[in-house]
């Protein structure tokens, strides 16, 4: 299905939109400017044959995420949503994302929590590739835009309060206030 929903929904409330209707046994989420190598989605698929994965992610390339995982088994502490598959029924029994907290960034941190909370695994497969396009600098850096920093400081924050306390929100929040750019700044003063 591709469908227009004629407004900007975020990825979190975008996800629930598509998910909740989903009567397939797994979903794939996987952002438009992702190309993937031949064999990722079967990469993924054997990772979820285990009944204890819940989710499974592709390596992304030329730039990662940087995450701990356990090099033997591929278990992680979360997925992100740049080209993961998952469960539909574990999507549907953790209430998908969190659409009311999280509009861009951090709602598929959210989501990993949660859904290991629910007694699932998590599995990086780095041998499934999925080229994320990304314009790199000249020594090899990424520059975000200004969209990008404001919604991940926002995010961020977000994350904090929700499962850290109020306090280590107040202490991003300050943080991004007093050292951050402009966009960081006009984050945590809307927070």
């Amino acid at each position: 299905d591709y469908r227009v929903f004629g407004f900007n929904s975020g990825t979190a409330k975008g996800h629930n939109l598509m998910g909740m209707e989903s009567e397939s046994d797994y979903m794939m989420i996987m952002n438009p400017d992702v190309i993937l190598e031949p064999q990722c989605i079967v990469k993924l698929m054997d990772a979820l044959q285990d009944n204890e994965v819940g989710m499974a992610e592709a390596r992304q390339t030329p730039l990662e995420h940087a995450k701990e995982y356990d090099k033997k088994t591929g278990e992680t502490e979360w997925a992100s949503t740049a080209c993961t598959i998952f469960k539909t029924s574990i999507f549907k029994e953790i209430g998908g994302f969190d659409a009311d907290t999280f509009f861009l960034y951090c709602d598929d941190l959210d989501f990993s929590w949660r859904l290991r909370l629910a007694g699932y695994k998590i599995q990086y497969v780095p041998s499934a590739i999925a080229y994320h396009a990304k314009t790199l600098s000249i020594d090899g850096t990424w520059t975000p835009t200004g969209a990008e920093i404001y919604y991940s400081a926002e995010a961020a924050i977000l994350l904090a309060y929700k499962w850290s306390n109020t306090q280590r929100a107040e202490y991003l929040s300050k943080q991004f206030q007093n050292h951050g750019g402009a966009s960081e700044k006009k984050a945590a003063e809307e927070y």
